[in-house]
C-alpha cells in the first residue's frame, strides 16, 4: 500500500487525499443531516446571497468534486494546470447543481398545508394515530394538486395503518382531527 502511494507524482496524491477525506467528511455530514432532520433551519430572508450559498455542504460537495474530477483528469492529460480548471469548473457546477436541489426540496418541504375548504375530505393513515387525542399519527391527505402528510389525532379509538378516514377539523397549521371512514365493531376482523 504505502508503495502504490509513494509512487505517484505529488499532484495526484494531493487529488487522492482531497477526494478521500472530503468523501468521508460529506458522508459525515450527510449521515448527520438523516439523524437530525430538524436541525435543518427553514429559509429566511436574511440568509439569502453569497453566504447562505457557501455553507459546509455546498463547500464539501465542491471539494469532493474537484478532489475526484482532478483525478480523473490528471490521470488522463498529465497536466496540472488543466486538472485544477476543469476540476474547479465540474466542482462548482455539481455543488452549485446540489444546492439548487437542496433549496427546491426545502421549498417542497414547507408548502403550507392547505385550507380546509380545499382539502378532499379522505385520506390514508401512515402511521397508527392513538385514541383519545392520546398522541399523533402521519396521514396523507389528498390535495387537488399534490399529496400532504400531516399530524393527526382522533377523537375516537385507536385508528390502524392502511385505514381511510375523514378529515374532521383543522386544529393548527400542521394538525388535523381525523376519524375513520369504516366503522369499528367490538369483535370485528379487519
Amino acid at each position: 500500500m504505502t508503495n502504490w502511494w509513494t509512487s505517484l507524482a505529488w499532484e495526484k496524491q494531493a487529488f487522492w487525499s482531497l477526494a478521500i477525506v472530503s468523501s468521508i467528511l460529506l458522508g459525515i455530514l450527510f449521515l448527520s443531516s438523516l439523524l437530525d432532520e430538524e436541525a435543518e433551519e427553514p429559509e429566511t430572508a436574511a440568509q439569502k446571497g453569497f453566504s447562505h450559498w457557501m455553507d459546509s455542504r455546498f463547500v464539501l460537495v465542491f471539494f469532493t468534486a474537484l478532489g475526484w474530477a482532478g483525478l480523473v483528469v490528471f490521470h488522463n492529460t498529465n497536466s496540472l494546470d488543466r486538472s485544477v480548471v476543469w476540476a474547479s469548473v465540474f466542482g462548482l457546477v455539481i455543488a452549485v447543481l446540489v444546492r439548487w436541489l437542496d433549496i427546491s426540496g426545502r421549498r417542497l418541504r414547507s408548502k403550507p398545508m392547505p385550507k380546509i375548504g380545499d382539502v378532499l375530505s379522505t385520506g390514508e393513515v401512515l402511521q397508527p394515530i392513538p385514541p383519545h387525542r392520546n398522541g399523533f399519527g402521519k396521514v396523507q391527505i389528498n390535495d387537488r394538486r399534490s399529496h400532504y402528510t400531516i399530524d393527526a389525532i382522533t377523537a375516537g379509538r385507536e385508528i390502524p395503518r392502511g385505514t381511510s378516514v375523514r378529515v374532521v377539523d383543522v386544529i393548527d397549521d400542521h394538525v388535523i382531527l381525523v376519524e375513520s371512514l369504516e366503522p369499528q365493531y367490538p369483535g370485528q376482523r379487519k
